[in-house]
């Protein structure tokens, strides 16, 4: 997924939008401007100072330069330039001060500064009406969600790449696979879900108009697929994407961008029900935030949930919080001490209570989690999941036509296995690792070698049976 920074309203831009005419800026303003916008913050700060010491009230200066410092990391500087800004009429360092504060939850502070932003419009307000409107509600949202906090026994977190993130979840064969549209030669680009059973397939594709809509489509016993249909039509507007269905076949988690979110990708939970789904709700804070926050996984075979965030993350990458499925929703009190820390996890000691052994869990995730991938493999049964790419996807080596296919198919099996044991040895080797003594150290480093070469030796099975199945050369 393209990473886009999750904010509440939608539309600040620099001047023009909020009724600063460009043309009238002086010469070095509008070259300042030029480097903010190309992303050399650095010479754009160099060419702000300059201006700033020629001219102390000139606003749209004092906003580039707080932007620019906020860019960088900067943020003690970029909040001194940016309220000195809103001070001198300019709406764009309020929008942002608006947004900076709704990021960490300070709703007193974003309602000051939203005021703000209303009056330095002036007689453009009218014109930005609808989405002050639709700040103001999205306030009560985040008001709203910081009352119901979730305690949320988080057990580890990763951060990864966020192309390939979904690849990092160590689920159960009964939570079903994630698998990307390349992976089974699909069109675009993507997460796709397939339950247990391997009798359907979710997904996330564009339509016509540039929507994103979740599909699903029932796998056949001779592996060929029925017709898609779209799973969801009542979640309002914005992207649906990212889709798990629990065990039970009717409750489906999903992500949505639309307003019922914080703006940006938000979880949320429905039932399928009668060939429809019942209203989607909310499943609200700390799974949720003014990040993008998706693919919600419950593992009910090891205890363990899964989602990805890109809350505090770098660009291109995403971090992946583990936690225990708790037997029925605990929320902190509303007063509780620091309850915004705990909704924005700013540490995973935060989002429980003491008396939580986060360390034991986390052993007894990786032991399960090792066994889990063992048990994925299952040689003795010819269970194996792939597309064909002509609209057939096999499950099974029995569907398989081509009897050299099969054969094939049997030595993926085999690899399989062998690789997902090696890395079930090696997550325990690590675990296991002392680094003092060291014991141990040249065999883990050969595994870390040898796992990446197994994994290319079954893409080029894969591939093999496919050629060999469907004919191609």
């Amino acid at each position: 997924m393209k990473r886009t920074r999750k904010i509440l309203f939608r539309n600040i831009l620099i001047a023009g939008a909020l009724g600063i005419s460009i043309s009238s800026l002086a010469g070095p303003l509008d070259e300042a401007r030029a480097k903010y916008q190309k992303g050399d913050y650095e010479s754009a700060i160099s060419l702000l100072q300059g201006i700033i010491k020629k001219s102390p009230s000139n606003s749209e200066a004092h906003y580039l330069l707080g932007a620019s410092y906020q860019e960088l990391g900067r943020d003690a500087a970029a909040r001194k330039q940016l309220l000195t800004a809103e001070s001198k009429g300019s709406a764009d360092a309020a929008a942002l001060l608006t947004q900076n504060a709704l990021d960490v939850y300070d709703i007193p502070e974003a309602e000051t500064h939203m005021n703000h932003w209303r009056n330095n419009l002036g007689k453009a307000a009218g014109n930005a009406e609808a989405e002050l409107e639709e700040i103001q509600s999205r306030l009560v949202m985040l008001k709203n969600m910081l009352s119901h906090v979730e305690q949320v026994k988080i057990i580890d977190s990763l951060q990864v790449d966020a192309d390939e993130f979904f690849s990092f979840y160590s689920l159960s064969k009964e939570a079903g696979k994630l698998m990307s549209k390349k992976e089974l030669r699909m069109k675009g680009e993507g997460v796709v879900y397939i339950p247990e059973n391997k009798r359907e397939m979710l997904w996330a594709e564009t339509d016509s108009a540039g929507d994103v809509k979740l599909m699903s489509a029932s796998i056949l016993d001779d592996g060929s697929m029925e017709k898609a249909s779209q799973i969801i039509t009542n979640s309002g507007n914005g992207s649906d994407n990212y889709p798990f269905l629990m065990n039970d076949g009717v409750t489906l988690y999903f992500a949505n961008d639309g307003d019922k979110s914080l703006g940006g990708y938000d979880i949320f939970m429905t039932r399928r029900e009668d060939g429809s789904t019942l209203e989607p709700v909310n499943i609200g804070m700390p799974f949720n935030s003014t990040s993008n926050d998706y693919m919600m996984v419950q593992d009910e075979t090891t205890g363990t949930g899964w989602w990805a965030t890109d809350r505090n993350a770098p660009e291109g990458k995403v971090t992946i919080y583990m936690y225990v499925l708790p037997e029925s929703r605990v929320n902190w009190p509303a007063d509780a001490p620091n309850i915004a820390d705990k909704a924005l996890i700013m540490s995973m000691d935060s989002t429980y209570p003491e008396s939580f052994d986060r360390q034991a869990w986390k052993e007894k995730l990786i032991m399960m989690t090792s066994t889990a991938k063992e048990a994925d493999n299952d040689e003795t049964t010819g269970k194996l999941l792939m597309s064909m790419g002509n609209g057939r996807i096999i499950t099974d080596i029995t569907q398989l036509k081509n009897s050299q296919a099969a054969a094939a198919a049997k030595q993926l099996l085999k690899a399989r296995g062998e690789r997902l044991r090696s890395e079930a040895k090696l997550a325990l080797m690590r675990k296991n690792f002392n680094n003092e003594s060291r014991v141990g150290e040249s065999e883990i480093l050969g595994l870390e070698k040898q796992i990446p070469e197994m994994k290319e030796q079954e893409i080029k099975l894969q591939n093999t049976i496919i050629n060999l199945e469907t004919g191609a050369k």
